[in-house]
């Protein structure tokens, strides 16, 4: 979507609009810190929106790291059977994840 309307203003306006390709520091140092924490955990739990790219590009990440990955948008939503027995899970959140919905997961998870 980003490389579409891009493309329209340049097409519009010419190839001198200037366009800042960036993420913010807060996006850049949570994906450092899901690639930090999947060397050293059997699964990862991606808490937030399936619809926020932040998110997903989080559980891209953690897959990369070739663990299991699990993005889940509430603690309803946790695969118990596939998380249980592992001895060390790994959670992140996208940035617009309410706190109450981490800590829920990181309770459950716990509990285990």
């Amino acid at each position: 979507m980003y490389d579409r309307i891009t493309a329209t203003l340049r097409l519009r306006m010419g190839d001198d609009i200037p366009v800042l390709d960036t993420i913010c520091a807060a996006t850049v140092n949570r994906q450092a810190e899901t690639r930090r924490i999947a060397k050293s955990v059997e699964a990862m739990v991606v808490v937030g929106g399936r619809s926020s790219g932040n998110t997903r590009r989080l559980a891209q990440v953690a897959e990369q790291a070739g663990i299991p990955c699990f993005h889940v948008e509430s603690v309803a939503e946790l695969p118990l059977n596939r998380l249980q027995g592992l001895k060390a899970v790994g959670v992140t959140a996208g940035a617009s994840t309410p706190n109450t919905s981490i800590q829920s997961v990181v309770d459950r998870l716990r509990s285990l």
